[in-house]
């Protein structure tokens, strides 16, 4: 999405760079999500990840983290794909890329 400097906040009512509210990023993160499920055909929950960034919080439903949290976010959630399910959308994805 970028590079970012400059103190960075996540708020449960937006993320703030330099202390400008950034409704773009957040609105990008779910317009992206929304096309994958339109393509794949499953549910994508979308997450921020600032690298390089010590971040953990949420702007709405939307996880805002740093690197460093990433793995251990993913870890956690409840619902992960069977191996058959991630071939069959990887198979989608190269049809679809190309």
């Amino acid at each position: 999405m970028g590079n970012y400097s400059g103190p960075i906040e996540v708020r449960s009512n937006g993320l703030w760079i330099r202390g400008s509210r950034r409704d773009d990023l957040v609105r990008q993160a779910w317009r992206q999500a929304h096309k994958l499920r339109e393509l794949l055909g499953v549910e994508v929950q979308p997450v921020l990840v600032f690298v390089g960034r010590r971040l953990k919080g949420e702007v709405g439903r939307l996880p805002v983290l740093g690197e460093e949290d990433l793995l251990p976010y993913l870890r956690a959630q409840s619902h992960r794909l069977a191996f058959e399910e991630a071939r069959k959308l990887m198979a989608v994805l190269e049809r679809r890329v190309r």
